[in-house]
């Protein structure tokens, strides 16, 4: 009787102790899943259970003592109702380890997303701003036609990166929509915040693209004109040249008026391409200057 009163007490310890701890043991888990704001708060909020989850394992022990300790007691008293509450207390332990397991499990998915979240706005912050400085190379319209064409051909090729400013804001958003459920409600607020403010800095890089392009352009559109006004003014300037080096010595007075008259219509003609010329010359020196040329 009284191996049989020791071990009853062994049991009713052991007993008490796997109560108090299973009534501290299981609000841990719930409390785990409160959701937090940043990936740092996520992080630790693992962190944190990863103890727990260990804290949980370690008991055990405990569990397999208080089992023992009933089986000894169902041995000796010949009690086989206590055998209930051995399976009771072991599906109960099983119960909390697999909960706490579901939640550790859960707790790595939500810290990996929003890793993944934020690397990907990270990643898209540093794109744009490479693609930015690109760009920031061609907002000058300084230079030779050569550079203007240069720099026309560049703004082409980050104009055609706009799908993948679109994919990338689009993978992010996706990657959002995983995150949410896991982040608190101020959490969302920052991010969604965040990638709107990543999307209005990709359109206004695209659209400032636009504008700078279409600024080379018109400088391009300038050398074109030139070039096409200083074509055709060396032809007639080669034209008029001829006129006057083909001067023959006339018989008659009637043949030098007519010469002389021949020649005051052609003066005539080059006075009225001095506007032409002069106009063609300022021209010239509004490229020269935009080449870094200066004409004294």
């Amino acid at each position: 009787m009284n191996q049989c009163l020791l071990q009853f007490n062994e049991f009713s310890i052991a007993q008490d102790q796997l109560t108090k701890w299973r009534g501290g043991g299981t609000r841990p888990c719930r409390v785990t899943l409160n959701p937090k704001t940043t990936l740092q708060e996520k992080r630790a909020q693992l962190q944190n259970h990863k103890l727990l989850h260990q804290e949980i394992t370690t008991h055990n022990v405990l569990v397999d003592n208080v089992c023992d300790k009933a089986q000894i007691l169902v041995d000796q008293i010949k009690d086989n109702s206590l055998n209930v509450y051995l399976t009771s207390i072991k599906q109960l332990f099983q119960s909390i380890v697999q909960k706490s397991d579901e939640i550790l499990h859960n707790l790595e998915d939500c810290v990996q997303k929003h890793n993944e979240l934020n690397n990907a706005l990270s990643s898209a912050k540093t794109w744009i701003s490479n693609e930015k400085a690109k760009l920031l190379e061609c907002d000058d319209a300084y230079g030779e036609k050569a550079d203007i064409k240069r720099k026309i051909e560049t703004l082409g090729q980050l104009a055609q990166n706009k799908p993948q400013a679109m994919k990338i804001i689009s993978d992010i958003r996706d990657l959002f929509e995983k995150v949410k459920a896991t982040t608190s409600e101020k959490g969302n607020e920052v991010l969604d915040k965040e990638i709107e403010e990543l999307e209005t800095t990709m359109k206004s890089h695209f659209d400032d693209i636009e504008g700078i392009e279409g600024k080379q352009k018109d400088v391009l559109a300038q050398w074109d004109k030139f070039e096409k006004a200083l074509e055709e003014l060396t032809k007639w300037c080669r034209s008029a040249e001829a006129v006057f080096r083909e001067q023959q010595l006339q018989s008659t007075l009637h043949e030098k008026v007519e010469q002389l008259e021949k020649y005051k219509i052609q003066r005539e003609l080059i006075l009225q391409k001095e506007k032409e010329i002069d106009a063609m010359g300022d021209a010239a020196h509004a490229l020269l200057n935009n080449c870094g040329i200066t004409i004294g």
